[in-house]
């Protein structure tokens, strides 16, 4: 049987999918009409009249299709995406992200747009149910919708690499291709926002793969690189495991010259391996002073 959709459902998945392609060269009037067609395909039943919400923009808030799209036109990407989702409840945002999936495989819409609105749901759902939605989310695996699957660790992995390591592993063992781990950068972005503690641990818990960067920005304040470089295990080794390209970058963009002493302070044959991140030193450097 086919799912039902509320219009409150509907209104997110628009949302979602409006939102998250301001960047698409297709016009918000085509990605309405896609969710047009979507809802057509997957639906039953017409909202009778009396039963659809007051569609009156006076307080500014989209109610319907139509006026999210107008909302979209007018305002620019950025409708209240978070809100969507909040006002759903957990059954509607599970219907919500299979629906979304539905419709990327018919490829209704641009494929880059719809896996971000999907990972968005994820989140949103996991924050309500942890571990309840990630047994959902295997559920669906299993039935051939992996990806759903998929942003759900992504959502745990963020929140907590160690509460979801034994989920990646599932994931890792039954679905993923041969050498991909699609967890750990998701993982190191999250916990280079909290420090280098946190990405410490994520790669304690994650390990890391060759040519994978360890840190991404934006970084707090008192982001600790020295340290980070010292104690990562292998950090610098011969076969580059973890790379440091992004770290020594960023850090070279706010102290050149405590960067380069500590790749210097490396010691031994190590210094070889320093000489790689030149290029990051200088790029760093070029933010903030110029080339």
């Amino acid at each position: 049987m086919k799912p039902k959709f509320s219009n409150r459902m509907l209104v997110a998945m628009a949302g979602l999918i409006l939102g998250f392609s301001a960047a698409s060269l297709m016009a918000p009037a085509d990605h309405a009409r896609s969710i047009a067609r979507a809802n057509r395909h997957t639906t039953e039943r017409k909202v009778p009249d009396a039963e659809m919400p007051n569609t009156s923009l006076d307080d500014g808030t989209p109610r319907t299709l139509e006026d999210l799209e107008k909302h979209y036109r007018t305002k620019g990407a950025g409708p209240d995406l978070a809100g969507h989702l909040e006002r759903l409840t957990p059954e509607e945002i599970r219907s919500l992200m299979e629906a979304l999936w539905e419709v990327q495989r018919a490829g209704e819409v641009d494929p880059g747009v719809l896996p971000v609105a999907i990972q968005a749901a994820a989140r949103e759902l996991y924050r309500r149910e942890g571990i309840g939605a990630l047994e959902w989310g295997n559920t669906l695996a299993e039935q051939g919708k992996s990806e759903i699957f998929e942003k759900l660790v992504m959502a745990a992995v963020e929140d907590s690499p160690e509460q979801a390591k034994p989920w990646v592993d599932i994931f890792q063992s039954k679905y993923a291709f041969p050498f991909s781990n699609p967890f750990r950068e998701v993982a190191f972005r999250a916990a280079s926002t909290k420090g280098v503690d946190a990405v410490l641990e994520a790669r304690r818990i994650l390990g890391g793969g060759v040519g994978e960067q360890l840190v991404y920005g934006p970084l707090p304040d008192d982001f600790d690189f020295k340290r980070m470089l010292a104690e990562a295990p292998d950090s610098m080794g011969s076969h580059g495991a973890v790379g440091f390209e992004s770290a020594v970058e960023l850090w070279a963009g706010t102290d050149p010259d405590a960067a380069w002493q500590a790749l210097m302070e490396t010691g031994g044959d190590n210094r070889k391996v320093a000489s790689r991140y030149l290029d990051s030193i200088f790029n760093g450097m070029s933010q903030t002073v110029g080339e």
